[in-house]
């Protein structure tokens, strides 16, 4: 396995990322520019350091995540409901949510080292505690914002960890009867009106038929995008010419909608390749992990990937009205800082893992 393969993938990505905000609004163009450069970087120093090391570092990275999360709710930037995003100055924002998958993943899988967990021990239910509290710590403050899409993407990503501990089959029946009354709490004093008409309008579109004619339609964004991804057929529109994005009928098309904008400019071809990108990748991420000797580099894998596949599958299929929308982007495509950093800094310590096991398959074949 070659340890180019993956960074090669997401500098394909990046490049349509590019040349999609270069056709869409190209004055985001060198904001992203710098934000993929920042993330190359990342994933280029994070790379070179071996993964004992990060370990060392996951324990700081987890308190100080918790730290700016919660002084998030009390200083945060307010934007449809949802205060998520830090103000930095000069038309920039950081959004902490972001780096919550590859900094809890990192941290659970060093705490609590599985072949270390539940054996033996009489202190068992406070470790477990311990470690449900820990993994629960974060989703509390993402929630709190709220913002829905970052929290099923942060329990999706790390709660696939929780599958390699002997856990007991009747806590996973607490743990979800807890989750249900945690959701059904949510729904009624955390939801934001938008948020519940987004899901309700999924589950019962043909009540709002008469009602889509402007944005203000929970189901407006989602027709428009399914007309956009239709009208492309083969080859698409052209670069430039894409009717629904560039007429601004497709609202959100560089971030949250960008692969329908994609879709209706590139056609089936385009949106073929970029499928194609994402497949690779998930496929070098977890035939990694299956090469895996230690299953702390083997949970990390797992959990990034994961985390991938769903942020993924979340954003197609919003795209093509297959799940309700939730704000979710495209991974190393859609227009943002904080998720770029947030993929480059999971994918620097995928990079270090890949470089450690390269040296080992070497070093086995001598």
């Amino acid at each position: 396995m070659r340890s180019w393969a993956m960074p090669l993938v997401v500098m394909g990505l990046a490049v349509l990322s590019l040349v999609m905000l270069k056709s869409l609004t190209p004055d985001l163009v060198l904001k992203q520019t710098l934000a993929l450069s920042l993330g190359g970087l990342l994933i280029v120093g994070l790379s070179q350091r071996p993964f004992l090391w990060l370990q060392r570092q996951s324990q700081w990275l987890y308190w100080g995540l918790e730290l700016i999360l919660g002084w998030l709710l009390i200083i945060g930037t307010q934007t449809r409901g949802t205060v998520g995003w830090f103000e930095l100055g000069a038309g920039f924002n950081f959004q902490p949510s972001q780096m919550a998958v590859p900094i809890v993943s990192l941290f659970l899988v060093t705490k609590f080292p599985p072949d270390q967990f539940l054996i033996f021990r009489r202190n068992r239910w406070s470790q477990l505690l311990q470690l449900l509290g820990l993994w629960l710590l974060p989703a509390v403050l993402i929630g709190l914002e709220p913002d829905f899409g970052s929290l099923v993407v942060y329990l999706a990503g790390t709660g696939i960890l929780l599958s390699f501990y002997a856990i007991n089959f009747k806590w996973w029946l607490g743990l979800g009867g807890l989750s249900l009354v945690a959701l059904a709490l949510a729904w009624q004093v955390v939801f934001q009106p938008y948020q519940k008409d987004r899901i309700l309008s999924f589950l019962q579109p043909s009540s709002e038929i008469s009602e889509i004619t402007t944005e203000s339609s929970a189901q407006y964004n989602a027709r428009q995008a399914l007309i956009a991804v239709g009208s492309g057929e083969l080859w698409g529109r052209g670069l430039g010419y894409g009717i629904q994005s560039h007429l601004r009928f497709l609202p959100e098309r560089q971030t949250d909608f960008i692969f329908s904008a994609l879709a209706e400019e590139l056609g089936f071809v385009g949106t073929t390749v970029i499928i194609g990108c994402y497949i690779a990748l998930l496929g070098l991420i977890f035939h990694l992990a299956l090469l895996q000797t230690q299953l702390a580099q083997k949970m990390f894998l797992v959990s990034f990937g994961t985390w991938l596949f769903i942020q993924t599958a979340i954003n197609l299929g919003m795209n093509l009205g297959l799940l309700p929308i939730t704000g979710i982007t495209l991974p190393f495509v859609s227009y943002g800082g904080s998720s770029v950093l947030g993929l480059a800094l999971g994918l620097g310590i995928v990079q270090a893992i890949s470089r450690e096991t390269q040296k080992k398959l070497v070093l086995h074949i001598r």
